[in-house]
């Protein structure tokens, strides 16, 4: 994947700790991030994927699907970040599309993934805004990006909290924080440029004014 131009590499259980352990040194050593998929429908019973992922060093895991507390703790211990996509699991819960064997045998229910997003965020642990919406669910973007900024606020996040998500933690979950998200010298000129204050309300965020990207400027006409 390296020699094919990729920068960045996720994994997706199953593996065994050999297997992850490779996978993962192998990107170190190349110098790019490399974070997996948590478990889910893939994961074993009682799940253990997300773990073997943690202990093997990735930089970050994708989704809050169940898992032990002690596993929220080994984040904590590595440094490992999260974007928990929660908008999209609601979707999926409201559709019917979460399949009956994780709902029936091992318990699966939206508040759970809710509960895991709580027990992060008082841990701390570094967490970004994404959405992973496929398929039939394509037709909710882009809206959907700031459906999971609102979902942040509804489990407890602060609109700073949340804005700080969506920006600084996601160049830092990417490893480009030297380059994006935050407004300094150097770095490139990606800006929206609002008449509402986001703090007050995430709705503004789909009606700018003007966009700046890479330092050239859109101006948009209401």
């Amino acid at each position: 994947m390296y020699k094919a131009g990729f920068r960045h590499i996720k994994l997706s259980p199953h593996y065994t700790v050999e297997e992850v352990k490779a996978a993962v040194e192998e990107a170190k050593t190349l110098g790019i991030p490399v974070t997996s998929h948590g478990g889910g429908g893939s994961d074993t019973h009682p799940p253990t994927m997300t773990k073997l992922a943690v202990e093997a060093g990735v930089d970050c895991i994708e989704h809050l699907n169940p898992m032990e507390e002690e596993v929220l703790d080994l984040m904590v211990e590595k440094g490992t970040y999260n974007v928990p996509t929660l908008a999209i699991y609601r979707e999926q819960y409201k559709a019917n599309q979460i399949p009956n064997d994780l709902i029936e045998k091992r318990g699966w229910k939206l508040s759970v993934h809710e509960e895991l997003f709580k027990k992060a965020r008082a841990r701390k642990i570094v967490m970004g805004i994404g959405t992973d919406a496929i398929y039939e669910f394509m037709k909710l973007y882009p809206g959907l990006y700031f459906t999971e900024m609102k979902y942040f606020l509804e489990l407890g996040a602060t609109p700073m909290e949340t804005l700080v998500a969506a920006t600084k933690n996601g160049a830092i979950i990417l490893s480009m924080e030297d380059k994006l998200a935050t407004i300094e010298k150097g770095k490139l000129a990606d800006i929206q440029v609002l008449t509402g204050n986001p703090l007050d309300s995430f709705d503004v965020l789909g009606n700018p004014e003007i966009v700046i990207i890479d330092g050239k400027v859109h101006e948009f006409t209401k």
